[in-house]
């Protein structure tokens, strides 16, 4: 005799096969797979510079909330009771160079590297270099980098990539970093 739980558990597996045909579900594992492995496709980095003050003041300005979540997620790590936007700047693909503004009106080089781990999915190694190009130390050719530091991070994830005090003062720079997905980079 057939219990009576076996016979609901049949009318379960026949009316999940009437909704749920198996080549139906088949077929949404590539679309969802493709998908997911544009939003991992590298698209290039969002790059924002603030200056931090020990001064309170306003509440920051002119950036996305991820940059904010970003540094609320750093705050107790960081000293600082302010923060002014300088500058932001696009870089695409997985490494590049490009000039953003500093306090005093200089442009500062800002140059990115970056590569895989390991295969689709893995995190980025990210390295970023910023450099005052104004800089005229005797016997130097290149001038030293005000910021200098790697890190790993994921496609679409912002962090605060590091901090450079500003010499003589209580402020200092801060760099915040966004790994933009493909999509997203050709939309804007």
């Amino acid at each position: 005799m057939v219990s009576r739980m076996t016979r609901t558990l049949v009318a379960v597996i026949a009316l999940a096969g009437l909704l749920f045909p198996v080549s139906a579900l088949g077929q949404d594992k590539p679309a969802t797979a493709a998908k997911s492995q544009e939003r991992d496709q590298l698209g290039g980095f969002h790059v924002v510079l603030l200056l931090a003050d020990n001064k309170a003041a306003p509440p920051i300005e002119g950036v996305t909330p991820n940059v904010i979540k970003a540094l609320k997620d750093v705050q107790q790590l960081l000293p600082f009771k302010s923060y002014r936007l300088l500058d932001a700047a696009l870089v695409r693909g997985s490494n590049g160079t490009t000039r953003i503004s500093a306090p005093d009106g200089a442009q500062y080089v800002l140059v990115i590297s970056s590569g895989r781990t390991a295969g689709p999915g893995a995190p980025l190694w990210v390295g970023i270099s910023l450099r005052d190009p104004t800089y005229t130390g005797a016997n130097q050719p290149v001038p030293p980098a005000v910021l200098n530091t790697s890190f790993r991070m994921s496609v679409g994830e912002t962090i605060v990539a590091g901090t450079s005090k500003l010499a003589g003062s209580e402020q200092a720079l801060v760099v915040v970093l966004t790994a933009l997905p493909e999509p997203v980079l050709h939309q804007q």
